[in-house]
């Protein structure tokens, strides 16, 4: 804890640069207290009305010099839009993504289906299973993907600047805890998912990452030749631009999200811990889960009542 308290510490300079810079918006109808509230572990579809008002979405253009930082009516952060600090970091991920071999073996997908680009998860993760794994893709892909990892080092420790600098207390109980015989893939987060769009990226379906925390944030980096491709938001009313170079972070679990169609060659990663990781975190060590936190807390006050 007092490494990661200095750490935290020690980004405090980065998160006012940010904040000093960034386009703050604070939404006034929706807060992330309330996500977490309506929070489902399965997905569902849209009210209509919701669907038919996207052409009234609000867009934000990609800005290399204005972060983009959007809170809830409880100040809670909800989205953060930056462009990485070291523009070398996108190129070499992109050709990084570029070089790696097909997928041999599509995996059968659970839950919504995306799209028809081709992804890959590498890190660990303890779905179905009580102890943490390695998973079967980068078992599959063998040295290419333990390269491509260590490859990206300079990448994971911006995802994990921006984290720790605007939720320092999800970046810290990320990392509070090991992962016995194993490591995290991506710094502070357990675990990576590869998108491979090709040319002319199709368009994804909206969804929810629903094995992901309710109290956690997922950080994707963006890369490519490419145009349009927009980010929605669909429960913000928002459309955010997303150019190569370009992270975004924001709580994937909570927010429906879809990606227009691109035009040109567009790739990008997601740094993602999924909540399995924290219920082994509370059976090993005791870690404290927000959600039963919150629960019981609800229990007691209706009991009072």
């Amino acid at each position: 804890m007092k490494h990661l308290n200095d750490r935290v510490k020690q980004l405090k300079p980065f998160k006012t640069k940010i904040l000093a810079t960034a386009n703050i918006i604070k939404l006034s109808q929706i807060s992330l207290g309330d996500l977490r509230a309506r929070f489902k572990p399965t997905h569902y579809t849209l009210h209509p009305a919701i669907l038919r008002r996207e052409q009234n979405f609000t867009r934000y253009e990609s800005d290399p010099s204005q972060p983009l930082v959007i809170y809830g009516s409880d100040g809670g952060l909800l989205a953060c839009r930056i462009r990485l600090r070291n523009p070398v970091i996108a190129a070499h991920l992109f050709e990084s993504i570029q070089s790696l071999p097909p997928v041999s073996k599509k995996h059968r997908q659970r839950g919504i289906n995306r799209s028809e680009y081709e992804a890959r998860h590498y890190g660990v993760w303890c779905p179905y299973s009580k102890k943490p794994f390695v998973t079967s893709e980068q078992k599959l892909d063998g040295v290419e993907a333990i390269e491509f990892l260590k490859a990206q080092q300079d990448l994971w420790k911006e995802m994990t600047d921006l984290l720790g600098a605007l939720a320092p207390g999800v970046f810290k109980d990320f990392c509070r805890y090991p992962i016995p015989g194993l490591q995290r893939a991506c710094d502070a987060w357990a675990a990576c998912v590869i998108n491979r769009g090709g040319n002319d990226p199709w368009s994804t379906n909206i969804h929810r990452d629903v094995k992901e925390s309710r109290f956690g944030y997922s950080c994707v980096a963006s890369c490519g030749d490419y145009t349009r491709g927009d980010l929605i938001l669909w429960d913000l009313g928002i459309k955010v631009e997303l150019l190569h170079g370009d992270l975004f972070l924001f709580p994937d679990s909570l927010i429906h999200h879809s990606n227009e169609a691109a035009q040109g060659v567009r790739n990008s990663v997601v740094a993602f811990t999924q909540e399995n990781m924290y219920d082994f975190w509370s059976r090993e060590f005791g870690m404290e889960l927000k959600r039963k936190t919150k629960k019981n807390k609800k229990i007691s006050k209706s009991k009072k009542l």
